[in-house]
């Protein structure tokens, strides 16, 4: 399947040119309104006893620079661009056998924690980018690594909610030919996705001696298939200890419900961003009316739940591939349908974040020729010189690329959710392509703990600590009568959305993110983080960041509101 079959299908929704130049856009609505096959196969996990750690090497300047890792290390003062030290790091393809061939490989970029009194703490955390197909060096260069070259900026800058502040962080590139990632398409579906990773890990973790290190998953997007099915693979096969899995805007569930079904209830949560006239809106509201998209929503969006809902989902009619149901139009295609009728009002509609406005601004990574296809941006962080590096790929399973898993929400993410009460769930308010309704209605349908869905609504504040100081005495140089923390990557803070926790799950939206959360509300994702690794118990705590420089900031000694999203709720709980 080509790029320009893709490009094809965007101008046939009407979808803005801003749209059609974002190949991580493009991957997932072909995901989401495109063919797939959901047939699963099932694969058992063979028995591997505990790993033995290897006897200490010598001693050098860090814990992980040893010999076999070496060969690994990139000199952070010579990133081209950057000027600025990106601090000790190590990149490069890693083998995913036991044998250690180069005939399949995942690239990683790996950022020890740079945060001096956090050094000893033996954690880490894998990160993953969707797609499927899409590289996890989008994440790390736009979102949550040690520097940002975000859309508009003229060069990276430091990022000063970047992830390995608090801890040890790895950008992996997955599945094989993903990103820079060399080998052959060999898998069907996301249990031998599990598999090729775990083989990875092995070697990674050999590499850089981590074998008792507590290991978390944070994902986006499609890595709500991937992070749920690599965590089970870890928690079944017993090898590692696994603590935790943070899912940034996932798709998770029943990808028509996800994403039709709730389509007509974004629309009038945000009609300031929807404007259509009477008519327009009158014959959105009949197709959502007469495909039971409306009733589906106040019967399912009940707290306590009303009941499992049904199988088959709403408006359609037959099942179809990866858990989409086809047929019945123009039920199946609302979502298209409301796209490009947005698109003649704004011919700039973002659907990742519909905040977004005309012009596009210059992007660097994700341009034609993007800065990691330079060759000397390749030699410094050793990634291959042959490849061709793309943002995503369009076909990283066999066939046609379609990934024949169910969605992990079924029976992987409540497994997951059970065995270490410790997931999240964090969601954009402003994110189109997957409203945060579509996820409340796949937990409201989820059994976990011996319980359906949340018991009340969520309705408690997510709240993100102050971070600006009363006068210059953080250790760093400031003009002013404040030093305020983060000036190269600022980012809001109080109550910024809406939380809520059961039985291990953590629900949260921020009010003014979309799809990439980290890289939208970059304090808000490092106060994920500091939950997600038990910094924080909850993310309605008042406790300032953690971070040296600013966990001495005194916060608000008001007693905090509820959460500024609203969530609909048609039940006894709300």
């Amino acid at each position: 399947m080509k790029y320009h079959r893709l490009l094809s299908l965007m101008a046939f929704w009407g979808v803005s040119k801003a749209l059609q130049e974002n190949p991580q856009a493009l991957r997932l609505l072909e995901t989401l309104h495109g063919p797939a096959n959901h047939s699963s196969q099932s694969f058992e996990h063979s028995y591997m006893p505990k790993r033995a750690s290897p006897a200490p090497s010598k001693k050098s300047s860090s814990r992980f620079l040893t010999k076999a890792s070496s060969k690994y290390a990139v000199k952070g003062t010579r990133i081209p661009n950057v000027d600025f030290d990106i601090g000790e790091s190590y990149a490069g393809l890693m083998p995913i056998d036991k044998k250690k061939t180069l005939q399949n490989t995942l690239y990683f970029w790996f950022f020890p924690v740079a945060t001096k009194e956090f050094k000893e703490k033996k954690e880490i955390v894998i990160w993953l980018n969707g797609g499927p197909g899409c590289s996890s060096l989008l994440g790390l260069a736009q979102e949550n690594g040690p520097f940002l070259w975000q859309p508009g900026m003229a060069k990276p800058r430091k990022n000063s909610w970047a992830f390995n502040l608090l801890t040890n962080v790895v950008w992996v590139e997955q599945p094989v030919t993903t990103g820079f990632s060399k080998g052959t398409v060999s898998i069907s579906d996301e249990d031998e996705l599990a598999r090729q990773f775990n083989g990875f890990w092995n070697n990674f973790v050999d590499t850089f001696g981590m074998q008792d290190y507590d290991i978390y998953i944070a994902a986006e997007s499609y890595g709500g298939m991937y992070g749920p099915y690599i965590a089970r693979y870890f928690l079944e096969a017993d090898i590692y200890d696994f603590k935790g899995l943070l899912i940034y805007d996932g798709l998770m569930f029943n990808r028509h419900i996800q994403s039709n079904v709730v389509a007509g209830s974004f629309m009038e949560m945000h009609r300031e961003l929807f404007p259509f006239d009477d008519n327009t809106r009158q014959r959105l509201h009949d197709i959502a009316d007469k495909c039971n998209f409306t009733s589906y929503e106040k019967d399912y969006l009940q707290y306590p739940p009303s009941g499992p809902a049904p199988s088959e989902p709403p408006g359609l009619n037959r099942p179809g591939p990866g858990g989409m149901w086809s047929g019945s139009r123009p039920c199946g295609n609302f979502f298209r349908t409301m796209v490009k009728e947005v698109t003649k009002l704004n011919p700039c509609l973002n659907i990742y974040n519909v905040l977004d406005k005309c012009p596009s601004p210059s992007d660097a990574i994700m341009a034609s020729k993007s800065w990691f296809n330079r060759k000397d941006v390749k030699r410094a962080i050793h990634a291959p010189l042959e490849v061709e590096w793309k943002p995503c790929r369009p076909v990283v399973f066999k066939g046609e690329g379609d990934d024949n898993s169910r969605p992990s929400g079924e029976e992987v993410l409540p497994y997951v959710i059970e065995k270490t009460e410790n997931v999240i769930l964090a969601h954009g308010a402003m994110d189109f392509i997957l409203p945060a309704n579509g996820v409340l209605l796949g937990i409201q349908n989820m059994t976990w703990g011996g319980k359906m869905g949340f018991q009340t609504a969520p309705r408690d504040p997510f709240f993100v600590p102050s971070y600006e100081t009363d006068s210059c005495d953080a250790g760093s140089s400031c003009s002013g009568d404040s030093y305020l923390y983060g000036t190269e990557t600022p980012s809001g803070t109080g109550i910024v959305g809406t939380t809520h926790h059961e039985r291990g799950l953590t629900f949260v939206v921020t009010q003014l993110a979309g799809h990439m959360g980290p890289g939208d509300s970059p304090a808000g994702a490092f106060r994920h983080l500091e939950k997600l690794t038990g910094r924080v118990d909850s993310l309605s705590s008042k406790a300032p960041f953690t971070l040296p420089e600013i966990r001495h900031i005194e916060q608000t000694a008001s007693e905090l509101a509820q959460g500024t999203v609203p969530i609909p709720c048609f039940g006894q709980g709300c």
